[in-house]
């Protein structure tokens, strides 16, 4: 069973995130990452699901602490994310993440003081 499913922006950290408040333009990538599972449940691939497109994720690319996919964000609308691990018993439960990378918008309420 996956560990945790994170995003993870520019490579810089980590988080378990809903919304990510960030100065960008689109589209943008993103790094979503996920803990690979333990070498003895013979894993051969991972399905890895975004907005309803699914890609093979070869246990080949993962590092012992790390499994990732780049994948390019068009917009701010929400994003769901699904990844499942494969052996060849079958496919593990889903773990998922929905996020959506949005500018924070211009300051508001500036007022001068003398």
């Amino acid at each position: 069973m996956f560990k945790s499913l994170f995003l993870v922006i520019s490579l810089v950290a980590g988080l378990l995130v809903s919304n990510l408040f960030a100065q960008v333009t689109f589209p943008r990538s993103v790094t979503v990452g996920w803990d690979p599972n333990a070498a003895s449940e013979g894993i051969t691939d991972y399905t890895f699901t975004i907005n309803g497109v699914a890609t093979t994720v070869p246990v080949s690319v993962c590092s012992a602490s790390l499994c990732a996919q780049v994948v390019t964000i068009q917009n701010s609308n929400p994003n769901n994310v699904t990844v499942v691990a494969n052996n060849q018993w079958g496919t593990s439960a889903p773990a998922t993440l929905t996020f959506a990378v949005v500018n924070p918008g211009q300051p508001k309420n500036l007022k001068a003081t003398k």
